[in-house]
Protein backbone atom coordinates (compact mmCIF):
# COMPACT_ATOMS: atom_id res chain seq x y z
CA UNK A 1 0.00 0.00 0.00
CA UNK A 2 1.32 3.41 -1.00
CA UNK A 3 0.65 6.41 1.23
CA UNK A 4 -0.09 9.33 -0.88
CA UNK A 5 -0.71 12.18 1.67
CA UNK A 6 1.58 13.55 3.79
CA UNK A 7 1.47 13.54 7.72
CA UNK A 8 -0.01 11.90 10.54
CA UNK A 9 -3.55 9.85 9.78
CA UNK A 10 -6.12 7.46 11.19
CA UNK A 11 -8.11 6.06 8.52
CA UNK A 12 -10.88 3.35 8.84
CA UNK A 13 -10.39 0.00 6.10
CA UNK A 14 -12.88 -2.52 6.56
CA UNK A 15 -13.98 -1.76 9.90
CA UNK A 16 -10.31 -1.31 11.18
CA UNK A 17 -8.36 1.62 12.16
CA UNK A 18 -5.39 1.98 10.63
CA UNK A 19 -2.50 4.42 11.56
CA UNK A 20 -0.05 6.29 8.84
CA UNK A 21 2.55 8.38 9.10
CA UNK A 22 4.08 10.00 5.66
CA UNK A 23 6.42 13.29 7.21
CA UNK A 24 9.59 14.29 5.09
CA UNK A 25 12.14 16.81 6.69
CA UNK A 26 14.97 18.43 5.57
CA UNK A 27 18.03 16.50 6.72
CA UNK A 28 21.14 18.07 8.45
CA UNK A 29 23.67 16.48 11.00
CA UNK A 30 21.54 17.22 14.47
CA UNK A 31 18.59 15.89 13.28
CA UNK A 32 20.56 12.77 11.50
CA UNK A 33 21.57 12.12 14.95
CA UNK A 34 18.15 12.58 16.32
CA UNK A 35 17.27 10.03 14.33
CA UNK A 36 19.96 7.15 14.23
CA UNK A 37 20.08 7.47 18.47
CA UNK A 38 15.82 7.40 18.61
CA UNK A 39 15.17 3.92 19.68
CA UNK A 40 11.65 3.58 17.41
CA UNK A 41 12.99 5.39 14.32
CA UNK A 42 16.50 4.23 13.55
CA UNK A 43 16.20 1.54 11.66
CA UNK A 44 12.88 2.64 9.84
CA UNK A 45 13.62 5.72 8.42
CA UNK A 46 14.73 6.33 5.11
CA UNK A 47 17.16 9.22 3.19
CA UNK A 48 16.58 10.45 -0.38
CA UNK A 49 17.59 13.53 -2.48
CA UNK A 50 14.98 16.29 -3.60
CA UNK A 51 16.30 19.14 -5.65
CA UNK A 52 19.59 18.95 -4.46
CA UNK A 53 18.44 18.79 -0.88
CA UNK A 54 18.58 15.94 1.28
CA UNK A 55 15.22 14.61 2.82
CA UNK A 56 14.99 11.93 5.94
CA UNK A 57 11.68 10.54 5.22
CA UNK A 58 9.16 8.53 8.03
CA UNK A 59 6.88 5.88 6.70
CA UNK A 60 5.03 4.17 8.99
CA UNK A 61 1.66 1.67 8.68
CA UNK A 62 0.34 0.07 11.25
CA UNK A 63 -2.83 -1.06 13.22
CA UNK A 64 -1.68 -1.28 16.30
CA UNK A 65 -2.52 1.74 18.88
CA UNK A 66 0.51 1.15 21.10
CA UNK A 67 3.07 1.38 18.00
CA UNK A 68 1.27 4.09 16.83
CA UNK A 69 1.58 5.71 19.67
CA UNK A 70 5.06 4.83 19.98
CA UNK A 71 5.78 6.07 16.47
CA UNK A 72 4.18 9.42 16.84
CA UNK A 73 5.82 10.17 20.43
CA UNK A 74 9.23 9.54 19.01
CA UNK A 75 8.66 11.42 15.61
CA UNK A 76 7.29 14.63 17.77
CA UNK A 77 10.46 15.01 19.61
CA UNK A 78 12.49 14.73 16.31
CA UNK A 79 9.98 17.04 14.87
CA UNK A 80 10.67 19.79 17.64
CA UNK A 81 14.48 19.24 17.59
CA UNK A 82 14.23 19.85 13.77
CA UNK A 83 11.76 23.17 13.79
CA UNK A 84 14.01 24.64 17.30
CA UNK A 85 17.13 24.00 14.92
CA UNK A 86 15.06 25.67 12.16
CA UNK A 87 14.44 28.50 14.21
CA UNK A 88 17.47 29.15 15.28
CA UNK A 89 19.32 28.78 11.83
CA UNK A 90 16.75 31.35 9.98
CA UNK A 91 16.93 34.22 12.79
CA UNK A 92 20.41 35.28 11.58
CA UNK A 93 19.69 39.28 13.27
CA UNK A 94 18.73 37.96 16.37
CA UNK A 95 21.30 38.29 19.02
CA UNK A 96 21.27 35.52 22.01
CA UNK A 97 19.01 33.48 20.65
CA UNK A 98 20.41 30.48 22.84
CA UNK A 99 19.54 32.93 26.17
CA UNK A 100 16.03 33.73 24.49
CA UNK A 101 15.12 29.97 24.10
CA UNK A 102 15.99 28.92 27.35
CA UNK A 103 14.31 32.35 29.06
CA UNK A 104 11.20 31.04 27.25
CA UNK A 105 11.32 27.17 28.20
CA UNK A 106 11.85 28.31 31.75
CA UNK A 107 8.96 30.96 31.37
CA UNK A 108 6.84 28.01 30.18
CA UNK A 109 7.75 25.64 32.82
CA UNK A 110 7.09 28.22 35.68
CA UNK A 111 3.89 28.94 33.98
CA UNK A 112 3.11 25.08 33.71
CA UNK A 113 4.20 24.43 37.34
CA UNK A 114 7.37 22.75 36.25
CA UNK A 115 6.35 20.69 33.46
CA UNK A 116 6.88 21.61 29.93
Amino acid sequence: MKINSFGIKTITINGNLVYTINVSINSSVIILGQVINDEFWRLKHTISMNNSVSKINFNFITTNVHEAQEAISSLQKILFAHKVQKLVNEAHFVPNKEVIIFNTLAAIIDINGGRL
